[in-house]
């Protein structure tokens, strides 16, 4: 366990990387082609196949727009390309979800309302 914040982890090796991530702020690992520093590897890997891997490319086929992981893919077209599309009406028209779920979820966790969405096909 942490001393410093509680933080429990399974293992010493964790407990050892947020130490070193989070109370001394240290980003050991370094991309080659842009310097950008990280304090995890995978932050790194993650970093790596979203930036600069060129070969590994995932298409949308409704746009042009082209993603560097197939998770980022997903998103913009449940986000960008998808029928449903709910706004938070006290953050404005410019804070779209895709379900009523991601809704429920960001009213509870932003705005401390406890709500559920019922769909309009649904009423």
């Amino acid at each position: 366990m942490c001393d410093q914040c509680g933080y429990a982890a399974s293992r010493k090796y964790h407990l050892t990387i947020h130490v070193n991530a989070v109370h001394k702020r240290r980003k050991d690992y370094k991309c080659e082609l842009c310097n950008l520093s990280v304090a995890h590897l995978e932050s790194l890997k993650q970093h790596m196949r979203k930036v600069h891997i060129q070969d590994r490319r995932f298409a949308c086929g409704q746009c042009d727009r082209v993603f560097g992981t197939k998770a980022t893919l997903k998103q913009h077209i449940e986000y960008v390309h998808s029928e449903c599309k709910l706004f938070c009406e006290m953050c404005g028209r410019d804070r779209l979800f895709v379900s009523e779920e991601q809704l429920e979820t960001h009213l509870r966790n932003y705005h401390n309302v406890i709500a559920k969405i019922v769909p309009k096909n649904k009423r």
